[in-house]
């Protein structure tokens, strides 16, 4: 970032000499200019960019001082529109072109970062204000980052600015606190753990942005194990047991919010590329990171985890007393979004292919309950989309009990192949009307398909199990045909298909021509066209035909009722109109392609 400042900023000033005298350079000719004049010119925000050095010049500690007024004072009543929008905006830009003369005076005089500091004292921020001053701090922070942390920290300004995590552009502030690049040196390790701890308190925020932006900040850290300054120090606070049995009991929440941000954490750790790592951060040092996952005692994370599967199941089984009406005029439940989130961290578990969790979800059933919850809510696509995610987790997974459980405990198998074979909605206002998962139905049972070629369990399962076979045959390769066909009606072609069927087309037609324009085999029946005439068309043309052609055309001259003299003169008369237009198109060549050929052969 701070390269790309720096180019931008050496890339105007090189072009600057080909430039006229500006306004503003007018302007500072005057000992009395005002910063108010300055901003009310144009050209102020290009200027910058082209690293003016009168107007850097000209912005010195009193000016700068009202520049970050405008960005942090709310505008007084009754001013005008320069003061309200026009100068917050132009200072805020003039900040953000990042010179770095001018942003180094912020860190030789720190009355000027005080004075930006006091904006986050208030009770509530100005949302406007609050991107601008952000926008300034964050400059800063690519400016040099380690006198910025050193002063926020120093300062005590990170609990002021945790106060307000609400905000997003604060939000920002705190993740480039978090998430400091490595330099080398460690920075400040036990206030920012601090800092780690209370955003894994917002999660239990009342607040939803809150909530919200503490999940963003904690995702980024446990996704950047090589970026940040001490990762495994920072990282290893969510590890620790409390915060993850914070995390976890998150789930069980009230609000759907605070689930959602849970889940956010959670699903991060379990897919995370650094996910062994973040495993293994708080292990003891005799033991080895490659087989901490085999041992007897399990880590704090499946340990914590697996206590809170019985409450999942519990909150699945849960059913709300909400009835919302479909636009079929159907009265149906609520599912909740909370629920939706609680399948997307079981399936992100399984995906984990850790044996106790997998043993644990197989043991309370809770296969059986998301199957429910797939055919009872026939029209929740967000959760149908989940299921496939979670199904095709667990048929890809090394535990055959939890495959078995899915297929044929849970009764999945047999109700997709009931309602494949008749998918209708019987004791509904709209009986013969499809349900909503059935394009699911159809998706998964290709994918078993699939699987059964290279998994014998599953083709077991599915080869004892009763009507899969007329299942299959019916209703399944029916809607595969259906669905993979060409919206023109024709057959699905795979890749290269479509040049055999021209070349076998133009083969056809020129053994038979009128082979184009009939529809069945008995054409020639159809048109009444004489048997010699037919005959004659496969025969290649003689000279002699060409001139009888010729001989017929200029008969048929003498036909024309218009005096070959009239017609020589509008054609006379044309010619000379062409001769008077210049010829426009006779060095463009339209017939060769925009490219150059040799760089097509290198590629």
């Amino acid at each position: 970032m701070r390269m790309m400042g720096n180019f931008g900023g050496s890339f105007w000033a090189t072009f600057r000499g080909f430039q006229s005298p500006s306004r503003i350079d007018e302007i500072l000719e005057s000992e009395e200019t005002t910063l108010t004049q300055v901003l009310d010119e144009e050209e102020v925000l290009q200027e910058m960019r082209n690293q003016n050095q009168k107007l850097i010049d000209f912005l010195n500690r009193d000016r700068i001082l009202e520049l970050i007024e405008y960005i942090t004072i709310f505008p007084p009543e009754g001013c005008d529109n320069r003061r309200g929008h026009k100068f917050p905006f132009l200072a805020s830009e003039l900040f953000a072109c990042e010179t770095a003369s001018l942003l180094d005076k912020f860190f030789a005089d720190q009355e000027l970062l005080e004075k930006l500091f006091n904006f986050f004292t208030t009770e509530s921020l100005n949302l406007t204000l609050a991107g601008y001053a952000s926008k300034l701090i964050i400059s800063l922070f690519i400016r040099n980052p380690s006198e910025m942390l050193k002063f926020i920290i120093e300062n005590s300004w990170n609990t002021w600015l945790l106060d307000h995590s609400e905000y997003k552009a604060i939000a920002d502030i705190i993740n480039r606190i978090v998430l400091v690049e490595n330099l080398g040196d460690p920075f400040y390790i036990p206030q920012r753990k601090e800092i780690i701890q209370k955003l894994i308190n917002n999660l239990a925020s009342e607040n939803p942005n809150a909530a919200f932006h503490s999940s963003q900040i904690l995702c980024d850290l446990t996704n950047k194990p090589t970026e940040v300054n001490s990762w495994a120090e920072l990282a290893g606070v969510i590890m620790q047991k409390e915060s993850l049995n914070k995390l976890i009991e998150g789930l069980t929440a009230d609000s759907t919010h605070n689930i959602n941000a849970v889940v956010t954490v959670l699903r991060s750790i379990m897919t995370s590329s650094s996910r062994s790592d973040l495993l293994t951060l708080n292990k003891k040092p005799d033991e080895d990171s490659a087989t901490i996952l085999e041992d007897e005692e399990s880590p704090e994370f499946i340990e914590s985890f697996i206590q809170v599967l019985p409450k999942l199941k519990e909150i699945l089984e849960n059913v709300h007393n909400t009835q919302i009406l479909t636009v079929f005029n159907e009265d149906i439940e609520s599912l909740g979004e909370g629920k939706i989130k609680i399948i997307e961290v079981l399936y992100a578990a399984i995906k984990m292919e850790i044996k106790e969790i997998q043993a644990k979800i197989e043991e309370i059933e809770v296969v059986r309950v998301i199957v429910g919850l797939f055919f009872n809510y026939e029209w929740n696509s967000i959760l149908h989309a989940t299921f496939e995610q979670f199904a095709n987790a667990v048929l890809a997974s090394s535990s055959q009990a939890l495959k078995e459980q899915l297929l044929k405990t849970s009764g999945f198998l047999n109700k997709m192949i009931e309602k494949g074979l008749n998918p209708t909605r019987p004791g509904t206002r709209n009986p013969s009307l499809r349900p909503g998962y059935m394009g699911y139905i159809t998706k998964i049972s290709n994918s078993l398909i699939k699987l059964s070629e290279t998994h014998s369990e599953i083709a077991e399962i599915l080869l004892a199990t009763e009507k899969w076979a007329e299942y299959k045959s019916s209703y399944l390769e029916d809607r595969n045909f259906i669905e993979n066909r060409h919206l023109g009606g024709y057959k699905p072609l795979s890749f290269g298909d479509h040049f055999a069927d021209e070349d076998s087309k133009a083969e056809e037609n020129s053994k038979n021509p009128f082979s184009s324009y009939t529809n069945n085999e008995n054409a020639n029946e159809d048109l009444e066209i004489p048997e010699e005439e037919i005959e004659t068309t496969d025969k290649p043309l003689t000279n002699e035909d060409l001139m009888f052609d010729l001989t017929e055309n200029e008969d048929k001259k003498g036909e024309n009722n218009e005096p070959e003299s009239e017609r020589e003169q509008v054609r006379t008369e044309t010619h000379e109109e062409n001769q008077m237009e210049p010829d426009i198109y006779s060095d463009v060549n339209y017939w060769a392609p925009p490219v150059n050929v040799e760089d097509l052969e290198e590629l």
